[in-house]
């Protein structure tokens, strides 16, 4: 099917499942009441798995209105029952539940995202990372552009207390990305970039760090905050290499520039920065090094 559709010509991070195949995933969802499939799609917004209580909620439905329609659907062998896990249900396979996501209008997609968060947020209990998805998806103007940064900070927080820096870099980059919708200046900008170059460099992509904090230093400079041109030259450290180095070492002098004669702490702190730069970078690396 692969080949019959010419999905095989481009990378395989960019295979998509062929349409014959999601087809006939999705015929198991006919012969469904309407009320059954419109549920169904919620279900499918949350994902392979979902809860029912935070689908009633979102959905607006008493719980024995929902059970009975997802009865409806474990009996068309949609959805797998789990007897040790009674308020949870499954799709029977991750092709069924793409199959009926793929079938919600874009409206109808949108309005399920922003009523499950909604549910997520009235349960006060629910992972950070899974109410910024839905956050995510339902960002369609300005309010929902500033709930979706703001999730996404708070999931990102959460996945750097959990040490998952790769997580938190993800949803700082999905912050930074919703910006634009969300009415905030430069100064958010600037605090963001901040944070998604401080998560790359404790998850080891340096190169990534170093393309934010050159962003940062042309915010500073736009904005004439030394303190930010500062916070960006002293990020990423302790990386060998003469071409990080010499990266690192633009930054301070771009800093320093701001800073002037300033005498303070985090002057020192550039200062030391620079000097180490500069030993470790390509003009001025020591003999034998």
């Amino acid at each position: 099917m692969l080949a019959q559709e010419g999905l095989l010509s481009g990378a395989v991070t960019e295979l998509t499942v062929p349409m014959e195949l999601r087809r006939m995933a999705g015929s198991r969802l006919h012969g469904l009441g309407g009320a059954c499939l419109s549920l169904l799609g919620g279900a499918s917004a949350i994902g392979e798995q979902f809860d029912v209580a935070t689908l009633a909620a979102a959905a607006g439905m008493p719980a024995g209105a929902v059970a009975d329609l997802l009865t409806e659907a474990v009996r068309a062998g949609v959805l797998i029952d789990e007897p040790g896990a009674p308020n949870r249900l499954g799709f029977a396979h991750p092709l069924v539940r793409d199959a009926r996501y793929g079938q919600l209008a874009r409206a109808e997609r949108i309005e399920w995202h922003r009523r499950i968060a909604g549910a997520l947020t009235g349960s006060g209990h629910f992972p950070a990372a899974e109410l910024a998805r839905h956050r995510v998806r339902a960002a369609v103007d300005e309010a929902g552009h500033r709930s979706a940064i703001a999730a996404c900070r708070a999931a990102a927080g959460a996945a750097s207390r959990a040490l998952d820096f790769a997580a938190a870099a993800h949803w700082y980059r999905k912050a930074v990305e919703l910006l634009d919708g969300g009415g905030y200046g430069e100064s958010a900008r600037a605090t963001l970039l901040l944070e998604l170059a401080e998560a790359s460099y404790f998850d080891g992509q340096v190169s990534e760090a170093l393309r934010h904090c050159a962003d940062l230093a042309d915010l500073a400079e736009r904005l004439a905050r030394p303190d930010l041109a500062a916070r960006a030259a002293l990020v990423v450290r302790g990386i060998d290499g003469a071409e990080p180095n010499d990266a690192i070492a633009a930054l301070c002098q771009r800093a320093r520039a701001q800073l002037r004669d300033a005498d303070s702490s985090v002057h020192a702190q550039v200062l030391a920065q620079h000097a180490l730069a500069l030993t470790q970078g390509g003009d001025l690396a020591p003999p034998g090094s």
